[in-house]
């Protein structure tokens, strides 16, 4: 491979590379701003979608409950038979209290909040960071083209004009 057909950065002067460096800085905060944006999307879907589940299966455990209170009082407690149906519903509650307890601390809800709670304090760590970087990116990069355009192009323009009128001239 000929170091003709490889790509050269300038490195003449520095005023091109600090256009470069601040378009970099430019592309790298859009990056970042973006790729932050999107985690925290996800994150946040992540745990509606799993607060949705939870709260679906605890109003379905929330109407069998009430379903076994109806029951309950559908029950004399002063018969035999009463007395045994109403002892079941009871104990079919403290079951049903004890799955509705185990949903509360559901792992899994617990877990999707925590990466939205990391997710959010990391990006509120950023949050002043990538503007800082997107404007000192801008700012750098407008800097350079600038002090390029003046300091170095208008007198290499100057020049290749130059020669063109003198030619000219002499012909």
């Amino acid at each position: 491979m000929s170091e003709a057909s490889m790509l050269k950065l300038p490195t003449d002067n520095l005023y091109k590379f600090m256009a470069i460096f601040g378009l970099v800085l430019t592309v790298t905060g859009l990056y970042l701003d973006v790729q932050m944006g999107r985690e925290s999307n996800e994150a946040l879907i992540s745990v509606m979608v799993e607060d949705a589940r939870v709260s679906d299966t605890m109003l379905a455990q929330s109407k069998k409950g009430l379903d076994l209170v109806q029951q309950l009082k559908a029950h004399n407690p002063n018969t035999p038979e009463g007395a045994r149906a109403q002892t079941e519903l009871l104990n079919e509650m403290k079951s049903l209290n004890a799955h509705w307890e185990h949903l509360r601390r559901k792992a899994p809800y617990i877990t999707a909040k925590r990466r939205y709670d990391h997710i959010s304090a990391e990006y509120s760590t950023l949050a002043f960071r990538i503007p800082l970087l997107l404007i000192g990116g801008i700012f750098l990069s407008g800097l350079g083209f600038w002090l390029w355009y003046v300091r170095v192009q208008k007198f290499l323009d100057k020049g290749l004009s130059e020669p063109k009128a003198t030619d000219e001239t002499d012909a």
